[in-house]
């Protein structure tokens, strides 16, 4: 009881100073002259254009409130031109064009479908893996991980994060896991290899051949061989042959004429001899090939003693020495054969000259989907 009168006490106490303050001050602004003129006059208190209310001084809107000058005029406080303007605060062309914060120096990176490497304005377009290497041709990373499947299924992992699969041409059998090989054939082919060992389409039959690279046929020309013309020797190889008309129908230039030519060297070709002419080139392949005790057969489209002619060797077919007597070894009188010569197929071949070794040999390579002859099966005999 005694604390409350106490701060009641003080309560009033403190009533009664800020009274006594007010009185004061009351007394000190109505103290002085009390003439009209002086404080009561309207010109000093109550005038409007003087001292308290005239607009002009304290309430004038071009002081306190005018939208022109001071305050609110868009031109100073509001306008879009200082604070909001976006020329000034969020313009693209200050903060956001990728001119200046997104393309350093005004370059646009070229990062288009690629994994990694330059992009063009001294930057990066990623980075790979640990266990793969950025391509620099192709700005893709490529795994230096080796996968190991051999002796594997396709469906088991590879150890590289991937599974062993099959071939390009192949296609994988997931319950057994065995690839499985799958022929490809356009519908146009003809002949040609499917890439699974078989061919495509009906093939090209005995008198044709395949161009493998557009797998379409091309037929041979199938000729009928005049009988032997001549026997000669020469430096102990013999010639059986013919060099006028040599065979018909006349292939190429038909005014020039045609040759052909069974040649081996002097005692080499024995009655009951059978010579498969598949590996030709071998059999032709200068004399060397003849020291061996090879046969030869040939054809020379056009052929000329300039060398300016066609060459056919062959591929295929055989021939039967059925007799033969070499005859004299200096000008080859009295040589004589009978040889039986069957499935001959003859392909274009270039001769050129092979200046690997200590002597200069002649040597054959066939050209590449040129023409080809097929002999009719016959008996040379001379």
């Amino acid at each position: 009881m005694k604390k409350f009168l106490t701060i009641l006490s003080l309560i009033l106490a403190m009533l009664v100073f800020v009274s006594c303050v007010e009185e004061d001050d009351l007394e000190e602004g109505l103290s002085g002259d009390t003439t009209p003129g002086d404080n009561t006059t309207p010109g000093d208190s109550t005038n409007p254009g003087d001292d308290n209310t005239n607009p002009g001084d304290n309430t004038n809107p071009g002081d306190n409130t005018n939208t022109d000058d001071d305050n609110t005029t868009p031109g100073d406080s509001t306008t879009p031109g200082d604070n909001t303007n976006p020329g000034d605060n969020t313009n693209p062309g200050d903060n956001t064009n990728p001119g200046d914060n997104t393309t350093p120096g005004g370059c646009t990176p070229q990062c288009g479908g690629k994994e990694c490497g330059s992009d063009g304005c001294g930057g990066t377009c990623g980075t790979c893996p640990d266990d793969a290497v950025c391509s620099e041709a192709t700005n893709i990373c490529i795994s230096t991980c080796t996968p190991k499947c051999e002796g594997k299924l396709c469906t088991d992992e590879d150890g590289c994060g991937g599974f062993c699969g099959c071939k390009s041409n192949e296609k994988c059998i997931e319950d057994t896991g065995v690839c499985e090989c799958v022929p490809h054939c356009e519908e146009s082919w003809t002949c040609g290899d499917d890439g699974c060992g078989g061919t495509c389409g009906e093939g090209c039959g005995e008198e044709g051949i395949c161009v493998e690279s557009a797998h379409t046929c091309k037929y041979c020309t199938k000729i009928t061989l005049e009988p032997v013309g001549e026997s000669v020797n020469n430096n102990g190889y013999i010639y059986f042959r013919t060099t006028t008309n040599a065979y018909t129908p006349n292939t190429g230039d038909k005014t020039q004429d045609d040759k052909y030519a069974l040649t081996f060297k002097s005692g080499a070709a024995k009655a009951g001899d059978t010579v498969d002419l598949s590996t030709s080139i071998e059999h032709c392949d200068g004399k060397s090939a003849l020291d061996n005790k090879l046969l030869c057969f040939y054809v020379n489209e056009d052929h000329k003693v300039s060398n300016d002619f066609k060459r056919f060797l062959p591929k295929e077919g055989t021939i039967k020495v059925n007799s033969v007597e070499n005859g004299s070894q200096l000008s080859g009188n009295g040589a004589k054969i009978n040889a039986e010569i069957s499935g001959i197929k003859l392909y274009e071949m270039r001769e050129y000259i092979d200046n690997s070794g200590i002597i200069a040999k002649t040597k054959y390579e066939f050209v590449t989907n040129g023409d080809c002859l097929i002999v009719e099966d016959t008996t040379l005999e001379y």
